[in-house]
């Protein structure tokens, strides 16, 4: 086989993997898979964008002390506001079937946009 044939192979292989019944059958075998219940991955997720979206936010925004003269108001204000936006957006998908007509007819999750 040829150079580029092997790479295209190899990363065909590794791209797919979710396609090897082998490896899936070993990895839902390990003791970690079997403890990360969907309950437990959804709260790691959420510990981990909190932190995440507070620590980009504080790193970002404290270099405005000099302007606003409290180091801890705008990340503060700003991680509140981003945490409000990501909520409304979420209830906004949650409750998508009660939002009025209007909205509905603006922007459909199931329809491809090109």
């Amino acid at each position: 086989m040829a150079k580029p044939a092997q790479c295209r192979s190899a990363f065909r292989a590794i791209s797919q993997f979710h396609e090897n019944e082998r490896l899936i059958a070993w990895v839902q075998k390990q003791r970690l898979i079997i403890w990360l219940t969907p309950a437990r991955r959804r709260l790691f997720l959420v510990v981990g964008a909190l932190f995440v979206g507070g620590k980009g936010t504080w790193s970002r925004y404290t270099k405005w002390v000099e302007e606003s003269g409290k180091d801890w108001l705008i990340p503060t204000l700003a991680f509140i506001m981003l945490g409000a936006f990501v909520y409304s957006v979420y209830r906004a998908a949650k409750h998508y079937q009660k939002l009025p007509g209007w909205i509905k007819r603006r922007v459909s999750p199931t329809r491809a946009h090109t």
